[in-house]
């Protein structure tokens, strides 16, 4: 769920600027499942951290250091940057109210039934959540463009054949 992953982001944002000297809150683990699940699974999240400063580091096995499948891998944020974490913060928050929209409504409604209590829409699915979620996020952002500028007939065509609305709509 995108709202758990971005609270968890804030949260370790929030440690770093909390404990700026102490150097375990800047390293994530990233073969931790709870990590894995919520940050490196989820479409952006890795990256996010990444814009913000955080490297990928790759910690090689003592014994068998050139066997891949016992490396570890880390995120780590070398150079503290106070004012880019505090701006991570307003943006992560500012996505996390987008979530509260009427996109999110209708995103759990399908998600979950049709939305007249009966429970009875097809709950096989090939997307994901996520999927789903960025789905109508991209239809949210077609609507949003028209109203904008409601005199553009580019804006108001929409390409139903077009391989990345198949992509992201399905």
């Amino acid at each position: 769920d995108a709202r758990i992953t971005i609270a968890m982001m804030i949260k370790i944002i929030q440690n770093i600027i909390k404990h700026p000297k102490d150097e375990k809150y800047k390293k994530i683990n990233l073969g931790n499942n709870k990590i894995k699940e919520k940050i490196v699974r989820p479409l952006g999240a890795l990256k996010f951290f990444e814009f913000l400063g955080f490297e990928i580091e790759i910690e090689k096995d003592k014994i068998f250091p050139n066997d891949i499948l016992k490396q570890k891998k880390y995120l780590s944020y070398k150079v503290y940057n106070e004012n880019e974490c505090k701006q991570a913060i307003l943006m992560l928050n500012k996505y996390n109210e987008i979530n509260k929209t009427i996109i999110y409504d209708y995103y759990e409604k399908v998600r979950d039934n049709d939305g007249d209590g009966d429970n009875n829409m097809n709950k096989k699915t090939d997307m994901t959540d996520d999927e789903l979620y960025m789905g109508f996020m991209y239809l949210y952002q077609i609507i949003n463009n028209i109203l904008i500028s409601p005199n553009s007939a580019h804006l108001r065509l929409i390409e139903i054949n077009n391989e990345i609305f198949k992509k992201r709509v399905g």
